[in-house]
């Protein structure tokens, strides 16, 4: 039975500590939903977003343009924007955007990750997102 992997649930997460969580991704440039954009992740309102950082694992290779975007909304780019990585080259990028409680504070944030590609498509493409935040306060 074929697993529906664009339109998944995924409850925000609360450990009950104050230790660091992480929500981890890994994607290539032809998974199912890609280029509308994949949900992986729900991180609890008020929790404090530490560091977001994308791996370009293998290199994007379409011949016109690679973009990465991550986002609160399948085609947002509150978290990841398009001139933060480049996807044609592998090594991790280190993305400030996100950081502390901006985006978590009117509610749980939905996190989706997002490839496009413009000409001739991409044979080769591999990256992981990976978000490091702390649950909020018991306050």
């Amino acid at each position: 039975m074929a697993v529906d992997t664009v339109n998944r649930t995924f409850p925000a997460r609360d450990d009950g500590t104050q230790n660091v969580m992480t929500l981890r991704y890994e994607f290539n440039f032809n998974d199912g939903g890609i280029s509308s954009g994949v949900k992986f992740g729900t991180i609890p309102q008020n929790a404090f977003i530490h560091s977001v950082d994308v791996e370009i694992i293998t290199a994007f290779n379409a011949a016109g343009t690679n973009v990465v975007t991550s986002g609160s909304t399948a085609t947002g780019t509150n978290i990841v924007a398009a001139a933060d990585v480049d996807e044609t080259t592998a090594g991790n990028y280190n993305v400030p955007r996100a950081a502390g409680r901006g985006l978590t504070a009117n509610g749980d944030l939905s996190c989706y990750v997002r490839y496009t590609q413009t000409s001739t498509a991409a044979t080769t493409g591999k990256a992981q997102i990976v978000i490091r935040w702390s649950p909020p306060t018991a306050h």
